[in-house]
């Protein structure tokens, strides 16, 4: 289940950070982590009207979010990073081959924060964030409901 829903994070990069925490406890899993897996698939089955949405856009600009949480997990001390990257207004994945030779990066770490004071989108892919956060990154992304 695990890797079918790592798949799956390609074109959902909101899963991204709950499937990474899940796929921790592969070797020694318990009942409790199943119930987690439980939990994310019924999420994905509850946005299946969602999809990245795609704009024209002038603007043809590489940025990119990354962000890492140091020695975050409390059980192993292990860390976990993640980053996105946009072409205009348009989230892009590295199957794509774009290509660029200055880009602007925005990082989430504590000079970063001292500096700059501004919320960071790849917080999706490294925090459990409360539902109201993670809705307002989720639409940054360009996951919205698709009209059919």
């Amino acid at each position: 289940m695990i890797g079918s829903l790592l798949y799956l994070t390609a074109s959902r990069p909101d899963i991204a950070y709950s499937i990474g925490v899940c796929a921790r406890f592969q070797v020694y899993p318990k009942e409790s982590h199943l119930n987690h897996v439980k939990r994310i698939i019924k999420y994905v089955n509850g946005i299946v009207e969602y999809g990245l949405l795609y704009t024209f856009d002038m603007n043809s600009t590489l940025v990119g979010f990354c962000n890492a949480d140091w020695a975050g997990n409390t059980e192993d001390r292990k860390s976990t990073s993640g980053g996105c990257f946009f072409v205009g207004n348009n989230l892009v994945l590295e199957e794509y081959n774009v290509r660029q030779g200055v880009m602007t990066l925005y990082c989430d770490n504590m000079s970063a924060i001292n500096i700059s004071k501004n919320p960071q989108l790849a917080d999706i892919f490294t925090k459990a964030i409360d539902a109201a956060q993670f809705e307002s990154l989720r639409s940054s992304l360009g996951l919205c409901v698709i009209d059919k």
